[in-house]
């Protein structure tokens, strides 16, 4: 159980409905970390896009949770989940489907660099979850991190990627 399981119903009712609930979920964790990360690392305070910060956690938390589909989630619903996913993240901000596509294009380009390719969570989470921090805070920041950003990158990737990839599990 993860810490923000209270924020999801205790028996779950559909996949359907868990992914309906995906979204508000992400965000309402973004809002109540963002406070803690603020005061941790008050540099994040100065960020260029820190208003943003709720869409930018909210589409990490997402990637993360889409890609555990694959794994948690019968074949036969995965569609379907998708769909509402992505209906769901143009509903909550008009940049994030563009925000989440940036994502996945970011994590592929350097995936396909890699002389090792990793093509799924089990074979490469760690590098994926951090390549997301660096996202994010790259686009918090809006310059690329610099070592002690990493910092914040890890430690931030590292709460969502615990979070969000269980997130289909019973």
């Amino acid at each position: 159980m993860g810490t923000f399981d209270f924020l999801r119903k205790e028996n779950k009712s559909s996949y359907y409905e868990d992914a309906e609930k995906l979204i508000k979920t992400a965000s309402t964790i973004a809002l109540i970390t963002k406070t803690s990360f603020t005061k941790k690392f008050p540099q994040l305070d100065d960020a260029t896009n820190i208003k943003d910060w709720e869409l930018y956690f909210t589409i990490v938390a997402a990637y993360c949770a889409v890609m555990a589909v694959k794994k948690d989630v019968p074949i036969k619903f995965q569609d379907k989940i998708y769909e509402i996913v992505w209906n769901q993240l143009d509903s909550f901000h008009k940049m994030a489907q563009f925000a989440y596509r940036d994502l996945v294009n970011f994590i592929e380009t350097d995936l396909s660099s890699q002389s090792n390719t990793v093509t799924d969570l089990s074979s490469g989470a760690l590098h994926i979850q951090n390549l997301a921090g660096i996202w994010l805070i790259w686009n918090i920041t809006d310059k690329q991190p610099i070592s002690n950003e990493n910092i914040i990158a890890n430690s931030l990737s590292s709460i969502i990627f615990l979070e969000f990839l269980k997130y289909w599990k019973n």
